[in-house]
């Protein structure tokens, strides 16, 4: 089967999505599947048997396109669409699986080509863009743009359950399948040898976040909540992995404002395989999300990290955690000090919730899961193909 994937992101990076782009590379290539991956001009080229990357053309002289809509995305969206057109009118598919808003790309090409369409539901994009500032009007056209490539879409794959009940009532006849993300790989999380200078972690008690510093993650309300941690426990210290420039200058200043001094460090963008050596050295980790059901990569890999995990009472936690595998709390910062400051000093619950979070990864979030459950959805394509060929 030849297969026309198209990633509207950068690729290769180790975050979320471009990660869970790679494990289904990954999968359908050693099946022997072809797959021709059109994505951003951004990112580090892999090289893997079946696989060929097509990048559009670095239209504007950027070298980040930061997550959730903005103009910069909108151009390269426009790009990507053209190459992936120019693609499948010229050469020969079984199937074009769009991931994210590329999914409305491949429904257009695969309605005007008579090909199946894999509609690959990582979130609901009128949900993110009504969070995003300066784009909530255009949430209800999203809206209405999803319900219609959810109908004209072969296949659903989503990535919980709650993305699959959402596109089932789009569309009562839509095949879903729910392919959940797993952790890390190891080699992804293997650490150079120095991180941050290790005179900042003696006798510290280290909480990390790690993650984008987009709105809806929160991070202000962690920065919030750490007076009121370190008023419980005063050698805690926070790390937070993440960001982009400006944000991270947006939230020094808060930090600072609030007289936390080095008791927060914001490291920024950092080389992710140093991602295993900050987990060694924390003794909670945390995701303070505001909203969102889109279950985020990085819980599975705290999951199976053995740490005590707190996290925001929303449905992208509560998807897989709860109270007894996780620290829940309410979406406040007083309520997220609560939570952190009873995993530092809760020994036994945060010993037994990390237990309970890592015997789940291993149980339900494992490689060999992932590859069962692509594998049988895409399975569901077959019969499409086989119309075609005749």
């Amino acid at each position: 089967m030849r297969i026309l994937l198209l990633a509207p992101q950068p690729f290769f990076e180790i975050r979320g999505t471009p990660l869970a782009i790679r494990n289904m590379i990954k999968v359908l290539c050693g099946r022997g599947y072809r797959v021709d991956l059109v994505t951003y001009p951004i990112g580090c080229d892999i090289e893997m048997e079946n696989l060929r990357i097509i990048r559009i053309p670095r239209i504007i002289p950027v070298k980040e396109v930061g997550i959730g809509l903005s103009v910069r995305k909108i151009i390269f969206d426009l790009c990507l669409s053209y190459v992936a057109s120019r693609q499948a009118l010229h050469e020969d598919y079984d199937c074009i699986h769009g991931v994210e808003e590329a999914a409305f790309i491949a429904v257009v090409l695969g309605v005007l080509l008579k090909k199946p369409v894999v509609y690959d539901m990582d979130s609901l994009l009128s949900e993110q863009i009504s969070a995003t500032r300066g784009y909530a009007f255009v949430a209800p056209l999203a809206r209405s743009i999803e319900r219609w490539a959810v109908r004209k879409s072969t296949l659903i794959l989503t990535i919980g359950r709650r993305l699959a009940d959402e596109a089932e009532k789009m569309c009562r006849t839509a095949k879903v399948a729910i392919v959940e993300d797993i952790p890390l790989d190891e080699a992804d999380k293997e650490s150079p040898v120095h991180i941050y200078p290790a005179e900042v972690f003696e006798d510290a008690r280290i909480i990390t976040y790690a993650g984008s510093l987009e709105h809806y993650q929160g991070v202000d309300l962690l920065i919030k909540a750490m007076p009121a941690v370190l008023a419980a426990v005063p050698e805690a210290r926070c790390i937070i992995i993440g960001g982009r420039k400006e944000q991270v200058r947006s939230m020094k200043a808060l930090s600072d404002a609030l007289g936390l001094g080095d008791s927060v460090m914001l490291l920024g963008i950092r080389d992710p395989r140093e991602l295993k050596a900050y987990l060694a050295v924390s003794e909670v980790l945390v995701s303070p999300r505001r909203i969102g059901d889109n279950i985020p990569y990085k819980i599975y890999t705290y999951m199976s990290s053995g740490k005590p995990i707190v996290a925001t009472d929303i449905g992208a936690h509560t998807a897989v955690l709860d109270e007894k595998s996780a620290f829940i709390c309410a979406i406040d910062a007083a309520s997220l000090a609560e939570g952190l400051a009873k995993a530092l000093t809760d020994n036994a619950g945060a010993e037994r919730r990390a237990a309970r979070a890592e015997s789940l990864v291993r149980e339900k979030y494992t490689s060999q899961g992932f590859e069962r459950k692509l594998l049988e959805a895409y399975s569901a394509l077959r019969p499409s193909v086989l119309r075609n060929e005749r």
